[in-house]
């Protein structure tokens, strides 16, 4: 992997260890890695219920934090340089085929908000593992199908600005948003992570804000500011 790296926020690996500061030099990209690794694993509090939902938070987190640092440490030291992801949601490095994995819908929300985080483009990580061959094709069938609707928002993907760089936690009940304004629009993604919808107030312009509805199935929100007002269409 090739991320930027700083004191003020030090990228961590799946194994929760920190990765020296670095700004990659010579290269025109990073590739921040978003795996579901059952490395990770390993921090599983077994206190928490043991369902599909609490795997897929603690999972989306794991996805989205890398990313996020690396958006973070590029708008602030190298601006000049995009992102392409490394993607995949089962990475089974333990070699425990037996350990949970995030589910598709998870994985496939997970991709949305990398979308809206700063990515140009993404790389699927998939090698064939014995006995579980479809899964190679359900990798490329969730990428395709998550670039295939992110590509309605394309101009925000090619120049916006990124408006969150917010890790959930392991366990986050909360709202988790993501979004890139371009001009007086923006592009919002929200899921509630949490029982049933919750309400999130989304401030991409200081000072103008919206309220929406966070499902936990998520929704993608249009915002446009009309002066100090900012009205938001559900897409």
């Amino acid at each position: 992997m090739s991320v930027c790296s700083t004191p003020q926020r030090r990228v961590l690996a799946w194994e929760n260890s920190r990765l020296p500061p670095v700004i990659p030099a010579m290269l025109t990209a990073t590739n921040p890695v978003a795996y579901g690794n059952d490395v990770f694993w390993r921090f599983w509090d077994k206190a928490w219920p043991l369902d599909q939902r609490h795997v897929d938070r603690f999972y989306t987190h794991l996805l989205l934090r890398q990313v996020s640092d690396d958006a973070a440490n590029r708008r602030d030291f190298a601006p000049e340089k995009r992102a392409v992801p490394w993607v995949s949601r089962w990475c089974p490095d333990e070699g425990d085929a037996k350990l949970p994995m995030i589910s598709r819908p998870a994985y496939r929300e997970a991709l949305r908000h990398i979308w809206l985080r700063g990515t140009e483009a993404m790389q699927v990580f998939n090698p064939t593992r014995k006995g579980y061959e479809d899964i190679v094709f359900a990798e490329v069938a969730d990428a395709a199908a998550v670039y295939d609707e992110m590509l309605a928002y394309a101009r925000f993907l090619d120049q916006g600005e990124i408006l969150c760089y917010d890790v959930p936690g392991v366990q986050s009940e909360g709202v988790l948003w993501s979004g890139l304004k371009l001009g007086g629009e923006a592009v919002v993604r929200v899921i509630n992570q949490g029982e049933g919808a919750a309400k999130t107030k989304v401030e991409p312009w200081p000072g103008a804000a919206a309220e929406v509805e966070a499902p936990p199935e998520g929704a993608t929100y249009i915002l446009r500011h009309e002066g100090t007002a900012v009205r938001a269409t559900r897409q």
